[in-house]
């Protein structure tokens, strides 16, 4: 038995014969005697030549998404000796590491072997082999062993965060989870019931295209989190300046960024002025604030106490109108008793604040028919501003009554005669009859006071005083000229 050092290929390796031990075998060994000289099996060496292995075929491997380009090899050889520990080395990558079919498979510098028996060989590739590969990258299975939702700060809406576990995300990948998750309503409050709009999850993110999601829908059942209040903190609190209302009450600002936009938030307080005059400079007590309005159970107020110390406001004087009555009378009678109310009293005060309003007019018994102003001046009122609205005095003719209104007549003449309506009884009245109405207020003809008859007659008259009252009794008055205008 003569064996070399290893069994690996090499050249000049060691040859030794066990036990230095030579016998003839055969079915006519018995024929022969040897003879050997032991020396001969010293010294002995041999050379090991590498076996060729040869690659018939290579073929790209499908596989599920790993995140990675690494492709793999199927390869076919001839020649790889049983139990040798030998296998192939390549570098084989997809184009990118995404799913999808058909995908182009490229090898780099060929292929080796690798392995404590790869000296053993001489690995023979034809380069044609390794030209058109391809294969399919398929979906990972992403797979969601448990859903929870979480806990959240109130921020005005009904939105809810879900937290998918899952053990499936392929280091790296940029995957999320798409879905519509909603509280009952808005508001705090706790174990508040969340519904998933249609059941539905989808996956997001850039590498979402790579995964397969396996949800099971009862996970999505029965969920519940909290939401908890907001938190108000006050940074500042300020007066605001007021007009004298007849009250102690002051207006605060309060500043905050803390309140979202579109909700229904106020500031609930007690902030009184030391009286409730006008003045500057008052002190102001400020106790129990506290919020108000529809979401003010969504929101922890924080009040820092030493902003509501030290603080004042001026109130100013109020703007009070004296307003004159309107008063009317008749030429030749004394003027009434004037009188005025006030416009913009402050709650709880009345007429008493306002004292010493003179009221004046310059009409007087001889004034014309007319209107005159009524003034006011020198009136005074503890915290307010006083400021007048002159009345009107309305100084009016004789007086005819709206009964008799329709037993006016126009009559056209001329002025002769010794009665002073000569002439009229040959004149036809016209057909045109004129509807005068209330009091006289212009001369006409001669531009004095109008020339009518006395009422019932067609002859005879007298010039109408501004001031005589007439008593038609149903009879008609008859006018000479150009119509007299009367005036209600």
């Amino acid at each position: 038995e003569a064996r070399a050092a290893d069994g690996n290929a090499g050249t000049g390796k060691a040859v030794t014969v066990t036990g230095g031990a030579v016998s003839l075998g055969g079915a006519d060994a018995d024929n022969y005697d040897l003879g050997f000289d032991p020396a001969l099996l010293s010294g002995l060496a041999i050379d090991i030549a590498a076996r060729t292995l040869n690659i018939t075929a290579v073929a790209a491997l499908d596989k599920v998404y790993d995140g990675t380009t690494t492709a793999v090899l199927a390869i076919t050889a001839t020649g790889l000796v049983g139990g040798d520990d030998a296998a192939f080395g390549y570098d084989a990558r997809f184009a990118n590491k995404n799913v999808g079919s058909g995908k182009t498979v490229s090898v780099t510098d060929g292929i080796s072997l690798s392995g404590t028996d790869a000296d053993n060989y001489v690995v023979v590739l034809d380069p044609t082999l390794l030209g058109g590969l391809s294969a399919d990258i398929t979906a990972k299975t992403l797979s969601i062993t448990d859903v929870l939702a979480l806990a959240k700060t109130y921020d005005g809406s009904r939105g809810a965060d879900l937290a998918f576990v899952t053990d499936d995300i392929v280091s790296g990948d940029t995957v999320g989870f798409g879905y519509e998750a909603l509280f009952a309503d808005k508001n705090a409050g706790t174990t508040k019931a969340i519904d998933v709009t249609g059941g539905a999850v989808t996956l997001t993110g850039a590498d979402a295209g790579n995964y397969a999601l396996s949800l099971d829908a009862a996970l999505l059942l029965g969920l519940s989190a909290d939401i908890g209040r907001r938190t108000l903190t006050v940074t500042d609190v300020a007066t605001a300046h007021k007009t004298y209302d007849g009250t102690r009450n002051v207006p605060l600002d309060f500043t905050t960024a803390d309140i979202l936009a579109g909700d229904n938030i106020a500031f609930d307080y007690e902030a009184l002025a030391s009286d409730r005059n006008a003045g500057n400079g008052k002190n102001v007590t400020v106790g129990g604030v506290s919020l108000s309005g529809g979401d003010a159970g969504n929101y922890d107020l924080v009040l820092d106490d030493s902003l509501l110390g030290g603080l004042t406001t001026d109130v100013s004087a109020k703007a009070l109108t004296v307003v004159v009555d309107d008063q009317s009378r008749a030429r030749f009678q004394p003027n009434p008793a004037f009188t005025y109310h006030l416009v913009g009293l402050a709650e709880g005060d009345n007429a008493s604040v306002v004292s010493g309003v003179a009221l004046h007019t310059a009409a007087t018994g001889e004034s014309l028919v007319g209107h005159y102003a009524i003034e006011a001046s020198g009136g005074s009122a503890p915290n307010y501003v006083l400021a007048y609205t002159p009345g009107t005095l309305t100084v009016t003719g004789h007086l005819i009554s709206p009964y008799d209104q329709d037993r006016i007549q126009h009559v056209p003449g001329s002025l002769s005669g010794s009665d002073g309506f000569g002439g009229l009884v040959s004149i036809a009245p016209t057909t045109t009859l004129q509807t005068l109405s209330g009091y006289a207020d212009e001369a006409a003809l001669d531009g004095q006071a109008p020339f009518c008859s006395d009422p019932g007659k067609r002859s005879g008259g007298q010039r109408l005083l501004p001031y005589l009252q007439l008593n038609m009794s149903g009879r008609t008055l008859y006018c000479l000229g150009s119509p007299s205008r009367f005036a209600q």
